[in-house]
């Protein structure tokens, strides 16, 4: 499989890439124009491009190369389909080359989509910095090779494949800040029966309550409009006049679906509402992917050979479905019992369920290094591993809820003469809240860490995630 992506390499579209599509060849561009004709060709299988921000909104570039593709009117067919959907969690740190406090920054090096979503930090920070941009991150981070006191805005990927410093992490104004994905193909135009997204596009004339009726049609056939935007009608074979726009809509639903013919055969029937038309593409939303990776969750079973499939996934460390926790309660530093490692250990239980469920491990240190329950064990009353896998469902219960025991599934296996608590978690049904006293807070994971939401965002979170349960 080739996929080609918005280069150069270590960007976020490069990370997107390798999440789409995990086992593939990777090539990129810095031309979104020759992305587009590279998979048009048929050359490339997908071509993976970033098309709006939850902080910036549409990312220009890329939608109109969809729309200006050749079709017939009230045709829904075009060749290049958007196929798969992604929302990639974007997280963006202060980088240097070398440990340099930020009062001696003389130059900060970003492109601009960056440095939109992190302007108000900068501003509050880089006082009087002087701002250079680039054409992508990876080609501001070169600057820094002949630049000692100059920085770049970038995520651990590119940090860590260039080896540079994170003088500041997160600082992107809006912690919520997530850029969608899409992967357009021309070769591969099936969408997946469990699609549950369409994109089209529509034109209308320039008179009033056409809109207003092109939804009433929508909502008629009980077809959620998920989002709409709008954006200039560029060439000149699809419509003449000047200053018009293609209305671009989502709706929940497949294009093969009884509701959404019926939608397209009355846009057709009502020509003088809807001028014209285009499918561009049937595809699994990215809550549609939480849901697939939470049913799949539900049927995973951990292989006979346990002990291989365990030291495996530790030998590859931390991850976005992978954490090590040295201890439950032990503190090795003070050698005593110290409850707030049990919360750290609720927290990631609670990012695991609100996303999309993955692997703890308790024994193990953040290196990877094997420390063991045993210290755990000998602090409990009850001194076993049954002593200890009781404690571990007390935390679950007081500090989660009892009603989310169901989601965790540990065990208690010698790995390298040490005894290791391994921990299934499953995706929840709802939402899994941390207490603390009488405050309660909803983790996510993101990439290798577990992160929390403020009021707003963990309402919306909910509300879209879990159908407001």
């Amino acid at each position: 499989m080739k996929i080609i992506f918005l280069g150069p390499k270590y960007t976020f579209s490069h990370e997107a890439a390798m999440k789409m599509f995990p086992k593939a060849q990777y090539f990129y561009d810095p031309v979104p124009r020759n992305i587009f004709r590279k998979v048009e060709s048929g050359d490339m299988d997908y071509g993976i491009l970033p098309v709006e921000n939850s902080a910036t909104g549409i990312i220009p570039e890329f939608f109109p190369h969809l729309l200006d593709q050749p079709f017939k009117s009230f045709v829904a067919e075009v060749k290049v389909h958007i196929m798969k959907e992604y929302y990639l969690p974007v997280y963006h740190h202060l980088l240097s080359r070398s440990d340099i406090p930020l009062a001696q920054v003389k130059t900060l090096y970003t492109h601009r989509q960056p440095y939109l979503q992190c302007a108000d930090w900068v501003a509050e920070n880089l006082k009087g910095v002087e701002i250079e941009f680039t054409d992508s991150t990876a080609a501001a981070a070169e600057k820094l090779s002949q630049d000692s006191k100059g920085v770049c805005i970038g995520g651990t990927l590119l940090a860590r494949e260039q080896k540079l410093i994170k003088l500041r992490e997160d600082i992107q104004d809006f912690s919520r800040n997530i850029t969608r994905f899409l992967a357009v193909s021309s070769k591969h135009t099936k969408p997946p029966k469990e699609s549950d997204k369409t994109t089209f596009a529509i034109i209308i004339p320039d008179r009033v309550g056409t809109l207003v009726r092109a939804l009433q049609m929508i909502s008629s056939r009980n077809l959620n409009l998920v989002n709409i935007k709008s954006l200039p009608v560029r060439a000149a074979h699809v419509f003449m006049p000047d200053f018009k726009d293609w209305f671009i809509v989502d709706v929940a639903a497949h294009s093969e679906g009884d509701e959404f013919k019926s939608l397209l055969a009355e846009f057709k029937n009502h020509s003088d509402t809807v001028l014209t038309y285009k499918v561009l593409g049937t595809y699994l939303s990215g809550w549609g992917q939480l849901k697939k990776k939470e049913k799949q969750a539900t049927r995973e079973k951990i292989p006979a050979d346990r002990f291989k499939f365990f030291e495996e996934m530790i030998a590859k460390g931390e991850s976005e479905s992978v954490e090590f926790k040295s201890s439950l309660r032990y503190d090795h530093v003070t050698h005593a019992v110290n409850k707030e490692l049990a919360k750290v250990v609720a927290k990631t239980i609670c990012g695991f369920m609100n996303s999309t469920g993955g692997y703890l491990f308790i024994g193990i240190s953040d290196d990877g290094k094997s420390a063991g329950i045993e210290y755990d064990i000998s602090i409990l009353t009850k001194k076993s591993v049954d002593g200890f896998l009781s404690a571990f469902y007390q935390t679950v219960a007081d500090m989660i809820g009892k009603e989310f025991c169901q989601y965790v599934h540990p065990e208690v296996l010698d790995i390298k003469d040490k005894k290791i608590c391994c921990i299934r978690v499953d995706m929840s049904g709802k939402a899994a809240w941390l207490a603390d006293g009488n405050s309660f807070t909803l983790f996510i994971r993101v990439g290798n860490s577990t992160r929390p939401l403020n009021p707003k965002e963990a309402n919306d979170y909910v509300l879209s995630r879990f159908n407001a349960k």
